[in-house]
């Protein structure tokens, strides 16, 4: 299986928004942590939209497993539990990027050439075997993001538990889908 390394979730964010408008559908398998920082990076693009989202912190329900994070080459994303009952769910998608951490049961029955394990961080000694991918973000998916000033709020262990945002950023980003929604129908 190919390595990549991303610098971090924005890089990695740059990467699935790209192959999806090339039209592949990627699906990124993360622990809760990572796939809450990389939901953050992908909702700050215009063109993303979420279908549906089922995560939630560990106190919650004790659920400890990866997620999958999915964006599909119409740029509907979505967010849910890899495992569920007994068993993990399929990952198969045009590309399936896996943390390094995740359990080997995901990957048994994907084929190894639409699979990537992934790391997502400074680079180290243990790095040094992945692939580096580059900076694909291009100066047309730059726009006024929704995200742009927000926050991510934390738990005493440090653990992501919700996004804080200013209400001028909200209301600029529904006046500027406002704006857009009525020019188009001119």
């Amino acid at each position: 299986m190919r390595r990549y390394h991303f610098e971090d979730y924005k890089k990695l964010s740059d990467y699935i928004v790209e192959n999806a408008q090339n039209g592949f559908y990627t699906v990124t398998v993360l622990f809760y942590d990572d796939a809450l920082a990389l939901l953050r990076e992908l909702i700050r693009y215009k063109d993303v939209n979420i279908e549906a989202l089922d995560i939630k912190p560990v106190e919650y329900d004790g659920y400890d497993k990866e997620y999958y994070v999915s964006l599909a080459d119409d740029m509907v994303a979505s967010v849910e539990p890899a495992y569920v009952g007994d068993r993990y769910l399929n990952a198969e998608a045009d590309l399936t990027l896996i943390v390094g951490d995740a359990s080997s049961a995901i990957i048994k029955n994907l084929p190894a050439n639409k699979c990537r394990e992934i790391y997502i961080g400074n680079a180290d000694d243990e790095t040094e075997d992945y692939n580096y991918v580059p900076d694909c973000s291009n100066n047309n998916n730059n726009f006024d993001r929704l995200f742009e000033n927000a926050e991510l709020l934390k738990d005493k262990d440090d653990k992501i538990i919700g996004i804080q945002m200013d209400v001028e950023s909200l209301f600029k980003y529904l006046l500027n889908l406002l704006n857009t929604f009525f020019h188009s129908i001119d």
